[in-house]
């Protein structure tokens, strides 16, 4: 049996990669994971993930804003490494929606380890992002 957890994060305005990561670095997270920086381009329906080091950090955030990426799919990894922790932004389109899905050392439930600690994600992750135009949330940790 597989499983799938997300957070829909839905904003007030169209954001930015650069000031979601810019709202949550304050509470400990940033773009470099354990595999350095990785991120998705949305073109011609791929949406491989790509990683690069992590002296590569700022040139792509800059570009997952370029204006040429609007109106497309990006994604970018994100990781908390005091919490050991992290997951995939991924930004749609319109950029008033963002999706979180905890894919890096994804927290458990104590006593139910197939369960994702959605409550965790919502206190480090959910309630930072209040400070950046947050209108409301939806989570799902379901079996599929």
């Amino acid at each position: 049996m597989s499983r799938s957890s997300d957070i829909d994060l839905t904003f007030e305005y169209p954001v930015t990669v650069a000031g979601v990561l810019g709202t949550l670095a304050g509470h400990g997270w940033g773009p470099v994971e354990p595999l350095g920086v990785s991120y998705m381009l949305e073109g011609d329906d791929d949406w491989d993930w790509t990683s690069v080091e992590p002296e590569q950090a700022e040139e792509v955030v800059a570009r997952l804003d370029a204006p040429d990426l609007s109106g497309t799919h990006v994604g970018l990894a994100i990781y908390h490494p005091q919490a050991a922790t992290g997951g995939n932004l991924l930004f749609f389109p319109d950029r008033n929606t963002v999706a979180f899905t905890p894919a890096i050392y994804r927290r458990e439930v104590p006593g139910a380890r197939e369960m994702t600690d959605m409550a965790w994600y919502v206190e480090h992750l959910v309630y930072p992002l209040l400070d950046g135009g947050l209108l409301g949330y939806e989570l799902r940790d379901m079996a599929d």
